[in-house]
C-alpha cells in the first residue's frame, strides 16, 4: 500500500467493498479505484492508483489473510 499515497488512516478505513476487484485485462501497470469521501481526509474524495500486482494478491487476502485475522479478533473478544 505504500505506493499507493494513502494514508494510513485511510488504509485502515477501506473495506473489502473498497478495494479493486480482479485486475482489467491487458492492464500491466496501475488500476485505479474510487476513494470515496466519507474515507478520505478532510473528505478529499479521490481516485488512487494501485499497482496491478497487489490487485492480483488481493482475492488471496479476502480468502485467506483476512479470514485468519478476523478469526483471532474474535477469538479475543475485539471483533
Amino acid at each position: 500500500m505504500v505506493r499507493t499515497g494513502l494514508r494510513l488512516s485511510e488504509q485502515s478505513g477501506l473495506t473489502v467493498f473498497d478495494l479493486p476487484g480482479e485486475p482489467l485485462p491487458g492492464n500491466s501497470g496501475y488500476q485505479r479505484f474510487w476513494l470515496p469521501a466519507s474515507i478520505a481526509k478532510w473528505g478529499s474524495a479521490r481516485w488512487i492508483y494501485v499497482p496491478v500486482a497487489m490487485v492480483r494478491e488481493l482475492p488471496v487476502y479476502r480468502q485467506l489473510d483476512r479470514r485468519e485475522v478476523v478469526q483471532t479478533a474474535r477469538d479475543r473478544g475485539v471483533y
